[in-house]
C-alpha cells in the first residue's frame, strides 16, 4: 500500500489546491481561506496508517480565543453508497481526487469559495443539526452563530438567536450547563455583553488571525445579510 510521505503529501496538497483556487495552504495537506472573522477550511485528514485520507471541511470563529483552529461545522467527504465517512487510498488518489472534491462540494451546507453572509453561516449550522451532523449540546456551536452576528453589528439578530438558544437549553439536562461557563444564566449574560461589541470582536478576530497564522491566507467578506 502505497503511504503519504512528504513529496507525496506536496503532490495531493497541490492537487487539492488547484481544485480549491479561493483557498491557500495552510499547512500540508490542509487549506484555508478567511471569511471576514471566520476560517474555512479542507482538510485532508490522514488517518494511523498513513495509507488514506479524509478530505473534511470546517469551520473557525476567531472571535472568540482558541489556541488552535478548530474543526467546528465539520463535514467529511461522503461515500457514494450510504453517505458515510469516505477516505481517499493515497495510491489511488490520482484517480479519486476530483470526483471527491466534486463530492465534498455537493454535500457542504456552505459554499467552498466567494463571498459569504451571516445568515448562510447561521443556517448552515441549523441544517447540521437537522442532519445530526452536530454534538447533542452544540455550545460551542450556538455561540459561534451569535458571535457572528455580534460581529456583523446585527444586533438584534443576536439577540433573537440568543434568547431562541436559551429557550432550547433550558430543556436540557441541568448538568450540562451547571459544569460549563458557570451554568446558563452565567452563559447568557456572558453572551449578551457580546452584543454592541462589534469592534471588539473585530479586533479579537484579528489578533486572533495574527496567533493562529492565518492572516496571510486569501481574504473573502463575510456580508451582513
Amino acid at each position: 500500500m502505497k503511504k503519504l510521505t512528504p513529496a507525496v503529501k506536496r503532490q495531493i496538497t497541490e492537487d487539492w489546491h488547484r481544485l480549491f483556487p479561493d483557498f491557500g495552504i495552510h499547512e500540508s495537506m490542509w487549506l484555508a481561506r478567511r471569511v471576514g472573522p471566520l476560517v474555512q477550511g479542507i482538510a485532508l485528514e490522514r488517518d494511523s496508517t498513513s495509507t488514506l485520507y479524509c478530505p473534511t471541511a470546517h469551520m473557525h470563529n476567531l472571535c472568540r480565543p482558541f489556541s488552535v483552529v478548530s474543526f467546528a461545522m465539520a463535514q467529511y467527504l461522503p461515500s457514494k453508497r450510504t453517505g458515510a465517512k469516505d477516505s481517499i487510498p493515497v495510491e489511488l488518489h490520482k484517480d479519486q481526487y476530483e470526483d471527491a472534491a466534486r463530492r465534498l462540494v455537493e454535500a457542504c451546507v456552505l459554499p467552498l469559495g466567494g463571498d459569504l453572509t451571516t445568515t448562510q453561516v447561521v443556517e448552515a449550522q441549523r441544517e447540521l443539526r437537522r442532519l445530526h451532523r452536530t454534538e447533542k449540546y452544540p455550545v460551542r456551536l450556538f455561540e459561534d452563530g451569535i458571535l457572528v452576528f455580534a460581529w456583523a453589528n446585527q444586533n438584534e439578530k443576536a439577540v433573537a438567536l440568543l434568547d431562541e438558544y436559551v429557550t432550547e437549553m433550558r430543556g436540557w439536562p441541568p448538568h450540562v450547563m451547571d459544569g460549563f461557563a458557570g451554568g446558563l444564566v452565567v452563559w447568557e449574560k456572558a453572551m449578551l455583553a457580546d452584543v454592541g461589541r462589534s469592534d471588539a470582536l473585530r479586533a479579537t478576530a484579528e489578533a486572533q488571525a495574527e496567533e493562529l497564522k492565518v492572516a496571510g491566507l486569501p481574504f473573502y467578506n463575510l456580508i451582513a445579510a
